[in-house]
C-alpha cells in the first residue's frame, strides 16, 4: 500500500512520506574523501557519515539552483530592449522612493 501522507511542496512537485525514506547505496571512496567527509561530519556536528554527506549535497543542490535563478534573471534582463530597460529603471526608482525611510 502506498502511503498518500502529503508533507509539503518543493518546485511543484509534491513530498510524500515515500520520497523521504533512505535509499541503501554503497559507493566506494578514496582514503583523503573519507578523512575529508569524516572532518566535515566531526566539525558541524553531524550524527552520522551519511547525514555529513546529505548536507552536502543539499548545500550544492541549493548553490546549482541559485545559479541557474541567477542566470535565469540575467538573461531576463539582458534580453531587455532599452525602451524596456528604461520602464523598469522607472519602475524601480518608483519604488525605491516608496520604502520607509528610517530618518522619518
Amino acid at each position: 500500500m502506498r502511503s498518500s501522507l502529503k508533507i509539503g511542496r518543493t518546485k511543484g512537485a509534491r513530498i510524500s512520506a515515500s520520497n523521504l525514506r533512505k535509499h541503501r547505496k554503497t559507493f566506494s571512496l578514496s582514503k583523503d574523501t573519507v578523512e575529508f567527509l569524516e572532518s566535515f561530519r566531526r566539525d558541524r556536528g553531524e550524527p552520522s557519515l551519511t547525514a555529513a554527506l546529505e548536507a552536502i549535497l543539499r548545500e550544492r543542490r541549493r548553490q546549482t539552483e541559485l545559479n541557474a535563478l541567477s542566470a535565469n534573471v540575467s538573461a531576463y534582463y539582458n534580453s531587455l530592449s532599452a525602451e524596456e530597460r528604461k520602464a523598469e529603471n522607472t519602475w524601480g526608482e518608483f519604488a525605491e522612493s516608496q520604502l520607509a525611510d528610517p530618518d522619518r
